[in-house]
């Protein structure tokens, strides 16, 4: 009789320890369509359409959904859109009369915005952008090598040797990172050149 007790005792901790790993695993699987909801582009861009600059048009190689998170579709302002956009490898590009919604990897074949001033024409810190910043006191070529790695796949920086300057490709808000970290570079090495040296 105290055997079969003992037996009734492990085999229901059995059936409790079974389900508690078996709810476990459901809260797991809740949670992790939760954090990977799917969202059909078409109905995200609807969302933010009556807030966004210009129409848009959506490149036909750009998948037909996106991953939103479990944020809710009237949640999503331009700037988090544009965001939501950068997550899921693709850009947004400002042309003369639509955005267009393209692959991140094929976005500097786009005409874009080209700004040679801060904050000119810069909508979003999501758009991309072209800029150009004249360097005074440091190679522009050397701060290609030394700034690149700041930048996504998709982006590109380059240095024009000719007139010292920097281009950049990114979204806004990261090329005013790296503006500011080349004007703070260039102002440094301006205070550490003797200026009977400067020639």
């Amino acid at each position: 009789m105290k055997w079969t007790t003992q037996v009734l005792i492990v085999a229901l901790f059995g059936l409790v320890s079974v389900q508690a790993h078996a709810d476990d695993k459901k809260s797991s699987s809740s949670s992790t369509k939760l954090v990977q909801t799917l969202t059909p582009l078409k109905d995200l861009v609807a969302a933010v359409s009556s807030n966004a600059p210009q129409p848009f048009l959506i490149a036909p190689d750009v998948p037909a959904v996106v991953g939103i998170g479990p944020m809710p579709l009237e949640a999503v302002t331009y700037p988090i859109f544009l965001d939501i956009l950068a997550n899921n490898e693709l850009a947004a590009v400002r042309g003369s009369n639509v955005t267009s919604i393209v692959r991140a990897r094929a976005v500097r074949q786009y005409p874009m915005p080209v700004i040679t001033d801060d904050d000119s024409m810069i909508g979003a810190d999501g758009e991309w952008v072209t800029r150009g910043i004249v360097l005074d006191n440091v190679a522009a070529a050397s701060l290609v090598r030394e700034l690149g790695p700041l930048l996504p796949a998709a982006g590109h920086l380059a240095a024009n040797k000719a007139t010292n300057t920097l281009i950049i490709v990114d979204r806004a808000g990261n090329v005013r990172r790296v503006v500011a970290l080349a004007r703070d570079i260039d102002a440094r090495h301006s205070a550490k050149t003797p200026s009977g040296d400067a020639d």
